[in-house]
């Protein structure tokens, strides 16, 4: 399949204009270097980075085969809601890759990350998005939004920092759903930048409309977390405004996560459901023999690390709100 990508050229999808670049170290660099004369909504797309950057400093992956782009936007939104900038674009890359492949297999994962199943018992990261302000009192002054897609198969050699994680493209996971991936690179580029375009407008409108969509995809990715040395895992639920996570722990309780402990997670993903088919036969057996005596041993618990100590302040319960009484 011809992969052609015209360096100079403008991809234009409704706000959003990306120039096509080459092999550079990193867009973020490009589009932050220049931000005090790129217009709103102006960027550019790589071919490849050689430099590219992740959340927390983490290196990005950037290998030919993928699309990587980086977009000024959010001149002049609250503050309060800057984490809707990053959202926007999480679920536009999850809304664009639904065009191309079946939605149920294609997940959010807090705070940044668009995920699958991957290979083994791995989560498999498809897109990531990082997300770089400037501020003025309250208000955004500049943003740039970076955006990175895995779409050709060859990406998927990669080696990630992350643990328990596994570069996934879009061509591989249409492969593994039984079909054949037949759009060019740009042609997704096309896609992801019209659905960002559509979703920064919304952001600008309605935050809180962003914020709900991104919590109710957070919260349907058969994803379970818990803070690094601390054996409780929770279950994610949503998010609040500024970008925390909202978590049920084991004893049923809420909590949520801040965006800065956010690197303190580990995260897992839960089997892939199989269909049902017939059940197998079996053969049947004597019930065993109720026990007379009521007395047990009793468990003991290990004794916890100061690892696992220190790491419980990343957990806050939420307060419950007393409802008011009608006079």
């Amino acid at each position: 399949m011809e992969d052609a990508w015209p360096v100079g050229s403008l991809v234009s999808m409704g706000p959003v204009n990306l120039r096509l670049v080459g092999a550079v170290r990193s867009t973020q660099e490009e589009v932050w270097a220049k931000r005090r004369w790129l217009p709103e909504g102006a960027g550019f797309a790589a071919a490849s980075q050689s430099e590219g950057e992740g959340r927390g400093g983490a290196a990005w992956i950037s290998p030919r085969g993928g699309v990587y782009f980086s977009v000024m936007a959010g001149h002049g939104l609250a503050l309060k809601d800057a984490d809707v900038l990053g959202q926007a674009a999480a679920l536009a890359v999850l809304r664009a890759a639904q065009e191309f492949l079946k939605a149920e297999d294609i997940f959010l994962k807090w705070p940044n990350d668009v995920v699958t199943w991957g290979p083994g018992r791995s989560i498999g990261k498809i897109a990531g998005v990082l997300v770089r302000l400037e501020t003025a009192g309250e208000r955004v002054e500049r943003a740039a939004v970076g955006i990175g897609i895995n779409v050709r198969a060859a990406v998927e050699g990669a080696a990630l920092p992350t643990k328990g994680a596994a570069a996934v493209s879009l061509e591989g996971l249409a492969r593994r759903q039984g079909g054949e991936w037949t759009s060019p690179r740009t042609k997704v580029l096309e896609w992801v930048a019209g659905w960002f375009g559509a979703q920064l407008a919304r952001a600008r409108d309605a935050p809180s409309a962003v914020r709900d969509e991104f919590a109710r995809e957070v919260a349907r990715a058969p994803l379970r977390a818990r803070v690094a040395g601390v054996r409780d895992e929770f279950r994610p639920l949503g998010v609040e405004q500024g970008g925390a996570l909202i978590v049920r722990r084991k004893s049923g309780k809420r909590a949520t996560v801040s965006v800065e402990d956010s690197e303190r997670l580990e995260w897992r993903i839960a089997p892939r459901k199989r269909t049902r088919g017939k059940p197998a036969r079996r053969s049947a057996r004597k019930p065993a023999p109720k026990s007379t005596s009521r007395a047990c041993a009793p468990r003991v618990g290990r004794p916890q690390s100061s690892r696992a100590r220190n790491a419980r302040p990343a957990l806050r319960p939420t307060r419950k709100r007393k409802s008011a009484r009608r006079r």
